[in-house]
C-alpha cells in the first residue's frame, strides 16, 4: 500500500474510531497529506463546533489532544518514509578498514621475529605461515630472511617436508642473501641437495650397445646435467644422462648407432629428489648428429664424437635455447 494511500486511510479511521470530526474534516486532512507528499507546510482547522455537536460528553481539549495527535503521526510517517542513511561514515569505515588490513602483515612477521629470538620455534613457524599468507593475500612483498627463519622453525619442529619448500623459496629468491649458504648447508643436511659426480646417471643407466663414444667437455662456469636422445621415427627416446661438473669431461661409452640430440640443463644448487637444478637455470638443444657403427672386414668402424657444453671460437656444433618445459 503506497505512503498517498495508507496515510488517508488510517487519518479517515481514527476520526471514525474516536468520533472526532466531520466529513469536512477528514476532507481537509486529506489535501493536507497530499500537500505534505509535495513537500509544502500546512495548517489544518478542524471544525470545532461541528465536533462538539456531535459528543456533547466530550470536552474541546481532549478533542483537540486526539487532533494533534493525529497530525504528529501523518509528519512522523511522512519524514520517514523521505529519510536517507548518511554514506560518508562506511566510506570512513571502509578506508580505515583497509589501512589496518595493510599494517596486520607487518605486525605478524614482528610477532614471528619475536618468538624465533625467543627460541619458541613451534609458535613462531606458525607465526611466519599467517604472516607469509596474509602478506600474499595483500600482494605483499615477503621479507627474504622470512623464508630462512620459518625453514629453521620448521626443521626444529620436525616438519621436514615443509622446512625443505621454506628453504628452496628463501635460495630462489636471492643469491645474495646472509644465510645463503646455511640455506643449501640445511638443503644437504635433509638431504634433498648434493653435488654429483661427473659420469653419475641421476636417472639411471640406459641403453647400453656397441661401440661408439660421446666426448663431453663443460668450459662452462655452472654444472650440467646432459640427456643424450636417439631420434627413432620422429620421437625422442632417452638412450643415457650424465651429469657434468663445471670444468670437466666425460666420456660415455657404448652408445647404439643411429641419429641423436642433446638437450643440456645448466645450473646451480642440485636437487637430488627432483632431478634439477634449483639456481640460475637455462636450457638448450643442440642440432641433430649421426653416431656411425659398421663392420669392415675383420674391424669394426665407429664413431666418437666431442661435444662441448661450452662455446669454442671456430666451432660447428650448435646448440638452440629451449624452455624448461622441453627440456
Amino acid at each position: 500500500m503506497s505512503r498517498s494511500f495508507w496515510i488517508p486511510y488510517l487519518t479517515d479511521n481514527v476520526y471514525r474510531l474516536s468520533g472526532l470530526g466531520t466529513h469536512s474534516d477528514i476532507t481537509q486532512l486529506r489535501q493536507a497529506v497530499k500537500r505534505i507528499d509535495s513537500g509544502m507546510r500546512v495548517g489544518i482547522t478542524p471544525t470545532l463546533s461541528r465536533m462538539s455537536e456531535r459528543r456533547e460528553d466530550g470536552s474541546c481539549l481532549s478533542q483537540l489532544f486526539g487532533l494533534l495527535f493525529v497530525i504528529v503521526l501523518i509528519f512522523l510517517c511522512s519524514s520517514c518514509s523521505t529519510s536517507k542513511k548518511p554514506t560518508v561514515s562506511n566510506t570512513q569505515h571502509t578506508t580505515s578498514s583497509t589501512q589496518a588490513g595493510t599494517a596486520e602483515p607487518e605486525s605478524l612477521f614482528q610477532q614471528a621475529d619475536q618468538l624465533y629470538n625467543q627460541g619458541q620455534y613451534s609458535a613462531a613457524a606458525l607465526a611466519y605461515s599467517k604472516a607469509i599468507r596474509a602478506a600474499r593475500q595483500e600482494s605483499l612483498a615477503v621479507p627474504v630472511e622470512a623464508y630462512y627463519k620459518y625453514g629453521i622453525c620448521l626443521e626444529k619442529s620436525k616438519r621436514r617436508s615443509e622446512a625443505i619448500w621454506a628453504y628452496i623459496t628463501y635460495i630462489q629468491s636471492t643469491q645474495h642473501g646472509e644465510k645463503f649458504k646455511e640455506a643449501v648447508n640445511a638443503l644437504r643436511r635433509l638431504g634433498v641437495v648434493s653435488r654429483p659426480k661427473s659420469g653419475a646417471s641421476p636417472l639411471g643407466g640406459g641403453i647400453r650397445s656397441g661401440y661408439s663414444k660421446i666426448v663431453l667437455s663443460n668450459q662452462t662456469g655452472q654444472d650440467a646435467f646432459v640427456k643424450i636422445l636417439a631420434s627413432v621415427y620422429d620421437k625422442l627416446i632417452q638412450v643415457r644422462n650424465v651429469y657434468v661438473r663445471s670444468g670437466s669431461q666425460v666420456t660415455v661409452s657404448e652408445i647404439p648407432m643411429g641419429q641423436y640430440v642433446i638437450k643440456v640443463a645448466y645450473g646451480e644448487v642440485w636437487d637430488r629428489k627432483n632431478k634439477k637444478f634449483l639456481l640460475n637455470r637455462s636450457f638448450s638443444m643442440s642440432q641433430p648428429f649421426d653416431i656411425i657403427e659398421r663392420h669392415t672386414g675383420y674391424s669394426i668402424e665407429y664413431s666418437v664424437t666431442t661435444i662441448t657444453l661450452h662455446k669454442v671460437v671456430g666451432g660447428n656444433f650448435a646448440f638452440e635455447p629451449i624452455d624448461e618445459s622441453q627440456f
